[in-house]
C-alpha cells in the first residue's frame, strides 16, 4: 500500500496510522497470497536480508485503533478512492479486503480498478492511495536509494527526509 505524503488525506499522520491498523496482514497473507507471503510490517527489507529489523514489533490489525486515528484525522464518514491494478500483485484483492474493513470504522474506500496496461505510467505514484511492488534488490542501499531517498525517481510515497538522505549516503562508507 502506497500512501503519498504530498497529497491529502494521505499526508495526515493520523490517517496513515489508521490505514496501518486497518490492514489485516495475516488475512491478506492467507487470502490474497494463499500463505505464500511474508508480512513486511512496514519495512521493505525482507526477513531473509541481514539488515532486516527483526525486533520491530508486528503492527496488529486493530479496528478500534484505526477508528481512533481516523477520527483524529477528521476522516470518519468520508469517501476516498484507492487505486488498484493487476500490475501491482495482489492489489485488487488487498483493496477489497481493506474496503470491507474500512466500512466497519466509518470510512468508504472506493476501489478504482485500473488495467495493468499503462498502470505504471498512468496511475502509479499519481494518486494519494494506491499500490506498488518493491521486488527484492541486491542491497539495502539500492532499495532505499531507489524508493525512499527524497530525490529518487521511484519514491512512491513522496516521502522526504533530509536526515535520512544524509544517513543513507554516510552508510555507504561503512
Amino acid at each position: 500500500l502506497v500512501m503519498r505524503q504530498d497529497k491529502d488525506p494521505t499526508n495526515n499522520p493520523d490517517f496513515v496510522m489508521a490505514m496501518k491498523y486497518l490492514i489485516d496482514r495475516e488475512q491478506a497473507k492467507n487470502a490474497v497470497f494463499r500463505g505464500f507471503a511474508v508480512v513486511g510490517n512496514d519495512q521493505p527489507i525482507p526477513p531473509s536480508h541481514r539488515y532486516h529489523f527483526a525486533g520491530l514489533p508486528q503492527r496488529p490489525y486493530d479496528p478500534d485503533k484505526a477508528r481512533f486515528h481516523l477520527q483524529k484525522a477528521g476522516m470518519v464518514g468520508k469517501s476516498i478512492p484507492i487505486v488498484a491494478s493487476p500490475a501491482a500483485n495482489g492489489s485488487i484483492d488487498m483493496a477489497v479486503l481493506m474496503q470491507q474493513s474500512a466500512q466497519k470504522i466509518g470510512l468508504t474506500l472506493n476501489v478504482n480498478r485500473v488495467p495493468a496496461d499503462g498502470y505504471w505510467s498512468n496511475h502509479w505514484m499519481k494518486h494519494p492511495l494506491g499500490f506498488g511492488n518493491i521486488n527484492p534488490r541486491p542491497s539495502a542501499d539500492q532499495l532505499m536509494t531507489q524508493f525512499f531517498k527524497s530525490d529518487a525517481a521511484w519514491n512512491e510515497s513522496g516521502w522526504k527526509n533530509e536526515q535520512f538522505d544524509q544517513l543513507l549516503v554516510a552508510a555507504r562508507a561503512e
